[in-house]
């Protein structure tokens, strides 16, 4: 690339952030209430006013779109931007972690992506994306990636294995929030109230099946339906051709159909590589592998390199896509005797009393019997899931070490992990002891990750055997070994 080059931004960012102008629209609000009972004719004579002001909100948008400037050079990027009150955001290889860009439909027609150079840490949400053509896009990947050199290791994972791990990751509620979205949206052109039929539906179907079950059941479990389905098509569009290639100092991954997505990740700010498996996938022998780095990841989309497949194969992609990597072998395990109680306290203490309660409803209204009987039996299959959960996350939990980093074992909200953390991606490390585990000589561990802000939690080891892993002198013997000359 040239050694410094001026970017404009996409016309489409004259439409972005508009709403930041809307108090003009109070003009054609206020002029309207004024003008009530005066009939149409009078409200039509006013209408370049209305007019002038939507157009005062476009022009400043111009004007906005006009002053924005994408300064580049190598190994750098400057974002200035404001109309009244300038700004200007640089982003250098250097301190980056993660390239994103991203291609929504509606961007498709036009030729243009969103950019998100992602910084190193935790971050919150960008406030102000920039949206450029495709082949300023391409611009802004030479100058701020390094150059990818040899293919290490590329991976796909089969239309299989992504329906069973987007099956098994679908929310209820994920849906629900799409679906409402798409519903609004649809009726404010159709002029229809698509949400309110829908429950209307649902209603219809709960009281032709209420002599066979309870209508409470029905409708539940009809919403739930609905919201799973449409979370579980969400998830297909989003991990769709989704591929991973990993290269000397890059991970590329690329995939998504509704939006179009590619993830450029530098391989020196990726903060741990773990095994994460549910106790369902556990049985089908099945485990996905993901990482923790800045920019990667968000709410309804895993941090993932592999998503859904076996455990054999998984070791291969391990050697494959992260050789440095080592064997995730925990020399410290949790003592089962000692520590069951802090595994398994949660379910017990909800059972009893869950119990408690369908007996205080009994006593006091006989007449709900059946219904107490079905949520409570419903609450009580609950309690005893979670528990078989903590079974296995307590027969799954420990410590290890090795010369380059921590191997940590946990269960952590059903799901199983297995961690490796290089020392130099550790902020902070702690052994706390509450009064219980002091008497029984146990302790918990907990460690903070520097590129993604996670934070992980190893209960119940005893901390004489976590005391001779000597973690300190571990962290400071790397030190001394990659100290920069």
């Amino acid at each position: 690339m040239k050694q410094s080059e001026t970017l404009h931004l996409h016309g489409l960012d004259v439409f972005y952030d508009i709403s930041q102008y809307w108090a003009l629209l109070l003009i054609p609000l206020i002029r309207g209430l004024s003008r009530l009972g005066d009939g149409f004719r009078a409200w039509f004579s006013g209408l370049w006013l209305d007019l002038a002001a939507v157009g005062l909100m476009l022009l400043l948008g111009f004007w906005r779109w006009l002053k924005g400037r994408l300064y580049l050079t190598p190994g750098r990027l400057s974002y200035t931007r404001g109309l009244f009150f300038r700004k200007e955001s640089i982003y250098r290889s250097a301190h980056l972690a993660t390239l994103r860009v991203k291609q929504p439909l509606l961007l498709r027609f036009v030729r243009a992506v969103v950019v998100t150079p992602v910084p190193i840490g935790p971050i919150g949400r960008e406030k102000r994306p920039m949206f450029v053509s495709i082949r300023n896009a391409v611009k802004i990947q030479n100058a701020l990636l390094p150059a990818k050199g040899d293919v290490w290791g590329s991976y796909r994972p089969v239309t299989r294995e992504v329906a069973f791990f987007t099956a098994l990751h679908s929310k209820a509620g994920t849906g629900l929030a799409v679906l409402s979205v798409f519903l609004s949206s649809a009726g404010k052109l159709l002029g229809r109230n698509f949400q309110a039929e829908l429950y209307g539906a649902l209603a219809k179907t709960a009281r032709f099946f209420a002599d066979k079950l309870p209508p409470s059941l029905i409708l539940a479990g009809g919403i739930y339906l609905i919201g799973y389905f449409f979370s579980f098509i969400k998830g297909m569009l989003e991990y769709h051709r989704f591929t991973v290639t990993r290269y000397k100092d890059l991970f590329w991954i690329t995939g998504g159909l509704f939006p179009r997505y590619t993830y450029a990740i530098f391989k020196r700010r990726i903060s741990s590589v773990a095994v994460r498996t549910r106790l369902t996938t556990y049985w089908m022998g099945r485990f996905s592998l993901l990482i923790g780095v800045s920019g990667y990841g968000e709410k309804t989309f895993l941090p993932v390199l592999a998503p859904f497949t076996k455990g054999k194969t998984l070791f291969q992609l391990l050697r494959k896509l992260a050789p440095e990597c080592p064997p995730l072998h925990c020399q410290v395990k949790t003592k089962k005797k000692e520590a069951w109680w802090g595994f398994l306290r949660w379910p017990i203490l909800f059972s009893a009393g869950l119990l408690v309660l369908m007996t205080a409803v009994f006593l006091l209204l006989p007449d709900l019997w059946q219904l107490t009987l079905l949520w409570g039996g419903m609450g009580l299959a609950w309690c005893v899931w979670l528990a078989v959960n903590a079974v296995y996350a307590m027969s799954r939990t420990g410590i290890g070490a090795t010369d380059e980093g921590l191997i940590l074992m946990y269960g952590k909200k059903r799901a199983l992990y297995r961690v490796y953390l290089p020392y130099d991606q550790v902020i902070r490390y702690s052994l706390l002891q509450s009064p219980g585990q002091a008497k029984r000589g146990l302790c918990t561990v907990r460690v903070w990750e520097r590129g993604s802000g996670r934070k992980h939690t190893v209960y119940g080891l005893a901390v004489e055997e976590v005391q001779k892993l000597g973690l300190s002198a571990r962290v400071n013997e790397y030190y001394k070994k990659n100290r920069p000359k």
